[in-house]
């Protein structure tokens, strides 16, 4: 219950976390059945705290493995990550973070591009950023 009450968690962390201190794996699942039972712990709950804590700095690839990494499952991600639109706005005002005037030689391009694509948003999203970043009408 420590654990929990710090902070939401995947099963499968919770599991890792638990693992240690059972003396079978079927004490440590039995628990977690328990847990998810009493709505205690919950995948698509950490999940949509993951990407609402995280979905302003990056991008739907980045976010979905992340998640992918932790142990949610692949319908549970598909459902919490922000729609394609509201990536683009992210793409943008990353970019502006990072740069504060438009990329003017094809060397800060690139790293425009690079820093993008690490920060897990789309090739689409990282074009239409690199062309709209600093027009008027995206700053809204």
């Amino acid at each position: 219950m420590a654990y929990l009450s710090r902070r939401e968690m995947s099963k499968a962390e919770l599991r890792r976390k638990l693992l240690p201190y059972a003396e079978e794996t079927e004490e440590v699942d039995a628990l977690l059945q328990e847990l998810a039972e009493r709505h205690w712990q919950s995948d698509s709950r950490y999940a949509e705290s993951y990407v609402h804590g995280k979905s302003s700095r990056y991008g739907r690839l980045r976010l979905a493995k992340s998640l992918s990494q932790q142990g949610v499952d692949e319908e549970t991600i598909a459902a919490v990550l922000p729609e394609p639109d509201a990536e683009r706005r992210t793409a943008c005002e990353v970019l502006r973070k990072k740069c504060k005037v438009p990329p003017a030689t094809p060397q800060e391009y690139a790293r425009a591009q690079r820093f993008l694509a690490y920060r897990g948003f789309s090739g689409e999203h990282i074009r239409y950023a690199l062309q709209h970043a600093w027009s008027e009408e995206d700053r809204e």
